[in-house]
């Protein structure tokens, strides 16, 4: 939600959502991270999220991150990397 404040975030396992944000609705499907800037710049965030079918997302916080690290450094390293890509491109836009 728009505005809060937290040190998660998402990745779409299956269904669809959109992003509503100052600069217009943006689709996102299976694959796509949510509330990357937010949980990297420990900022608000800045955009709402409106599930369009039935959501089921994959909840990434430091704890769940750290427990990771420790078995599949290559997964997340992987994961930092793609939404570190995501945020660069959507500065640029």
């Amino acid at each position: 939600k728009k505005g809060e404040c937290t040190k998660s975030m998402y990745v779409i396992v299956s269904g669809s959502a959109d992003v509503m944000s100052a600069s217009g609705t943006i689709p996102l499907t299976t694959g796509a991270v949510i509330g990357e800037m937010a949980y990297f710049s420990s900022s608000p965030r800045t955009a709402d999220v409106f599930a369009q079918t039935d959501l089921t997302v994959v909840e990434l916080n430091e704890k769940s991150l750290q427990n990771q690290m420790r078995f599949h450094k290559k997964i997340l390293l992987k994961l930092n990397t793609n939404a570190i890509s995501i945020i660069i491109n959507r500065l640029n836009k």
